[in-house]
C-alpha cells in the first residue's frame, strides 16, 4: 500500500500535476488472512461498524492526519 501510495504521487509529479495545494484525500483497506490493512492520506479516516444484538459500536481503523498533530 505505501508503494500504491508513493507511486501515484510520482506519476501525478511526472505528469505536472502541482498537488502542493490539492484538497485530495485517499483512505483504502483490505482485509487477508483475518487482519485488516489500513492506509490513508490527507484528512480521511476508516470505520468499522459492528452490530451484536441490535447494538452498534463504530471502532476507528485509522487516524485523520492533522497538521495540528505532534507526530505530523
Amino acid at each position: 500500500m505505501i508503494n500504491a501510495f508513493l507511486l501515484t504521487n510520482q506519476k501525478m509529479i511526472s505528469g505536472h500535476i502541482d498537488c502542493t495545494f490539492s484538497g485530495t484525500t485517499c483512505v483504502s483497506m483490505f482485509l487477508k488472512n483475518r487482519k485488516i490493512y489500513t492506509a490513508n492520506v490527507g484528512d480521511s479516516r476508516i470505520v468499522i461498524y459492528n452490530c451484536k444484538n441490535g447494538n452498534w459500536t463504530a471502532k476507528p481503523l485509522s487516524i485523520d492526519h492533522k497538521p495540528n498533530l505532534p507526530a505530523e
